[in-house]
């Protein structure tokens, strides 16, 4: 498939000239498909020039349809494509005729049961990159869809589970030719080692999205526009007003009343801002954000597009 998406990128002449590989490499994958003591060359080779031929034609076609839709469109699927297949075989040699695939009725729904606490965690985690660790609002002090933290663990669990199963594929193909290095405990142990790397590497980058869900929220605060919740976190533009004048205890100080500020939802005594115009020239989001009293202030919707709240 990779040698049809290169090929569909070169020129008429480096077809021509490499078009022929096709034929030759179907008489080696033939023997996958077809035996030769119980069929003749010619069929063996037909089945492995089918093979080869669907697979080069498909990432031939794949080239030309990114071409004309966008690569971003076609791009992640066949990336996809390309590397599950090997992965679904390797973790199918890995688990066939062992302990696991004769009780896999039983340990499929124990297997399933640890998710109801994984997701939820995740998605903890993912909020409070989000909202913690890149705009410095404590999680704790805001109101959150329970619904939208298992939703946000999802994309994080995922990525960890995909990660896993390439751990369990590279065992699958070298338990497949025989460990290749003629020790098992080795290939064992470098496998764990490198699974526990990949997932590790897929948890930082599936928890990229909160980060820049967090730079979003921040470009759509300074510039006035409607602000994206992000899963079950809801960011809305307030203009403050300090009930008791100027006595309100704000940390850090002072209370902006001049321009819309990014409340999330107190759910304590007190009540976490985020001001756009504190973050302009700074390395940390994080240090934009103050807290006040709730009984201190009060709040209102600013305008979509407004800049300056109205006077005291």
């Amino acid at each position: 498939m990779l040698f049809g998406w290169l090929l569909a990128g070169w020129g008429l002449w480096w077809q021509v000239m490499l078009a022929p590989l096709l034929p030759v490499s179907a008489w080696w994958v033939g023997p996958w498909i077809a035996d030769r003591a119980r069929h003749s060359w010619r069929f063996v080779w037909l089945c492995g020039m089918v093979f080869v031929g669907t697979m080069g034609a498909a990432g031939y076609v794949t080239h030309m349809a990114s071409s004309l839709l966008g690569g971003a469109s076609v791009l992640r699927p066949a990336g996809t494509l390309l590397v599950g297949l090997p992965v679904l075989r390797g973790c199918f040699y890995a688990l066939r005729q062992s302990w696991f695939s004769r009780n896999i009725a039983a340990l499929l729904p124990i297997a399933a049961l640890p998710l109801a606490w994984i997701l939820p965690w995740m998605g903890r985690l993912a909020q409070g990159v989000y909202l913690t660790s890149w705009l410095g609002v404590p999680l704790s002090a805001v109101s959150v869809d329970p619904l939208g933290t298992y939703l946000a663990g999802v994309k994080p669990a995922a990525w960890c589970i995909a990660a896993a199963l390439c751990g369990l594929s590279a065992l699958g193909w070298a338990r497949h030719f025989y460990w290749i290095t003629g020790s098992k405990a080795y290939c064992i142990l470098i496998a764990s080692t490198l699974t526990v790397l990949a997932m590790t590497a897929a948890l930082m980058v599936s928890l990229s999205s909160a980060t820049a869900a967090a730079d979003r929220t921040a470009a759509q605060a300074a510039s006035g526009r409607e602000l994206s919740p992000f899963f079950g976190i809801h960011a809305l533009r307030v203009c403050v007003r300090p009930l008791d004048g100027a006595k309100a205890a704000v940390q850090p100080g002072p209370l902006p009343t001049d321009h819309p500020v990014i409340v999330f939802g107190g759910t304590g005594d007190e009540t976490w801002l985020w001001d756009p115009q504190r973050s302009q020239g700074k390395a940390s989001l994080a240090k934009a954000a103050m807290h006040v009293r709730s009984d201190q202030i009060a709040t209102r919707p600013a305008a979509r597009g407004t800049h300056t709240c109205p006077p005291l």
